[in-house]
């Protein structure tokens, strides 16, 4: 997600000669190539986010391994010793 905010911020931000002429211009269109590196980032963890839970969702769970595990069991093998 940082190499979405920095390639948005960096193709966004504006020319370095506009910090000579105009420096409130370039303060404004600065702050509007971060925000829109933040606005991506945000899109790309969310994108992320509903393939995890579509993932989640469509995983059968017959196919996982299940141990099921009894507190009697491990104070008898505890015993044991």
């Amino acid at each position: 997600m940082i190499s979405v905010l920095t390639n948005v911020t960096n193709n966004n931000k504006p020319a370095h000669s506009l910090l000579k002429t105009a420096p409130l211009q370039y303060k404004s269109q600065m702050f509007d190539a971060t925000l829109m590196g933040y606005h991506s980032a945000f899109w790309f963890a969310i994108a992320f986010a509903l393939i995890g839970l579509c993932l989640t969702i469509f995983v059968t769970s017959g196919t996982g391994i299940h141990v099921k595990i009894d507190a009697n069991d491990i104070q008898r093998k505890g015993d044991s010793k």
